[in-house]
């Protein structure tokens, strides 16, 4: 059955400080680099490997990205590239505290719109699945277009909130026939791998 694996880069400062990174070009800090080290053997001695890599030009998820190609069997040079798959554009808030978000609107913050990320997402996700020969494709990008795509591809059924959470340093697969995702096992390598299973 085709496969669709969505990753979330590793930790970076801004992480840690709790601050929206959004479409800021913030970089892995120590810990972010050996969560993906850590994730990249844990694939390899799965036997995990991927058809195609697909990656948000952010460096955050362009190094994770090169950190798990190196481990899976997967040319670095043939990682690509999708500026679809970039972070929510959260406007002015980029750069503030996470507490700081709701003391105004999305609108007044002048973020981009849930409904024009999961376009987007899904969009940046679709025109690579017919590389899927089997291995699956891995996208790594961010926690916010990560969710709009799973809420996009699930058709609705599953809904976009803070509840629906990527860890850093793991991977969630998606399965699918047709066009339908029928089943979704998240932060596969988090301990406990229970399968959602969509009529």
């Amino acid at each position: 059955m085709p496969k669709i694996y969505l990753m979330r880069h590793g930790e970076t400062d801004w992480n840690l400080e709790k601050r929206l990174q959004g479409q800021r070009d913030i970089a892995l800090n120590a810990n972010g680099m050996q969560q993906m080290r850590e994730l990249a053997v844990r694939l390899r001695d799965r036997g995990i490997s991927f058809d195609r890599i697909v990656s948000s030009p952010l460096c955050r998820a362009w190094e994770s990205a090169k950190t798990v190609a190196s481990q899976t069997g997967y040319s670095v040079e043939d990682i690509v590239c999708e500026p679809l798959l970039k972070e929510r554009d959260f406007g002015a808030a980029e750069g503030i505290l996470y507490r700081e978000r709701h003391t105004r609107s999305d609108g007044e913050w002048g973020m981009e719109s849930i409904e024009e990320l999961r376009f987007r997402a899904l969009s940046g996700i679709k025109r690579h699945l017919g590389a899927d020969r089997g291995n699956g494709v891995l996208f790594v990008a961010h926690g916010s277009v990560l969710k709009a795509a799973l809420v996009a591809l699930t058709e609705g059924k599953i809904e976009y909130n803070d509840v629906l959470q990527f860890r850093q340093g793991d991977i969630s697969r998606l399965e699918y026939s047709g066009e339908h995702v029928t089943e979704i096992h998240m932060n596969l390598l988090g301990g406990s791998d229970s399968p959602v299973f969509l009529s």
